[in-house]
């Protein structure tokens, strides 16, 4: 998508991309009483808010993975002007793949089980979504089972060429087997917790086991 931004765009920078008109300064309280916003201070919010903090004492106003309500607050004029898009994913399999992508900062005898104690899950629903009431602030939610379809259909939508979809960013996974095989034997016990940890995403895109 980079390749196809102009001058005045928003690029938030990373590993592989230089950032285009991402610096500024934001107010930060505000930002944290929409994240707070009638919701039970629980761990990903709290998390949410400390990112937020970083990004405030940089001075960068849009980052990566920045939750919608925050974009939504910073550019009031335009946010409504603009198609919003993103992207989930099966709970099940995407726990999956953050256990291996966490696993590789960590001791290779880290296992799934220490992985679900620690608790940092990859939520996505806060980053899309309003705090207060969870009303979806995005267009579309594509699903990663059906990306490569999907997202041809918005860039349709958008009259953007389409290049069949890069796989260099999955290679944190080695065994990319049926997750139904992950979640036999000893792993069996989690299925349930995923479903209730992951259940707003479960109910609005219906996921299922």
């Amino acid at each position: 998508m980079s390749g196809h931004c102009a001058g005045d765009d928003i690029l938030t920078p990373s590993s592989v991309l230089q950032g285009l008109n991402y610096h500024g300064r934001f107010n930060v309280l505000s930002d944290t009483y929409l994240l707070f916003k009638n919701r039970n201070v629980d761990k990903i919010y709290q998390s949410l808010i400390k990112n937020n903090l970083k990004y405030f004492l940089k001075k960068q106003k849009y980052f990566g993975h920045i939750p919608s309500i925050l974009v939504k607050n910073r550019a009031k004029d335009i946010w409504d002007t603009y198609f919003k898009f993103t992207i989930d994913r099966n709970p099940w399999d995407k726990t999956i793949s953050h256990f291996y992508w966490v696993k590789k900062n960590k001791s290779e005898k880290f296992t799934f089980h220490q992985y679900m104690k620690e608790g940092n899950y990859c939520l996505n629903f806060p980053l899309y979504t309003e705090s207060s009431n969870s009303k979806v602030l995005v267009d579309e939610i594509m699903k990663y089972e059906n990306l490569e379809g999907d997202f041809s259909s918005v860039l349709q939508r958008l009259n953007i060429p389409f290049d069949n979809l890069s796989k260099e960013n999955a290679k944190t996974r080695s065994n990319k087997s049926d997750y139904k095989k992950f979640f036999s034997g000893e792993n069996e016990i989690y299925i349930d917790k995923i479903s209730e940890i992951f259940k707003h995403e479960i109910n609005l895109l219906d996921y299922s086991f």
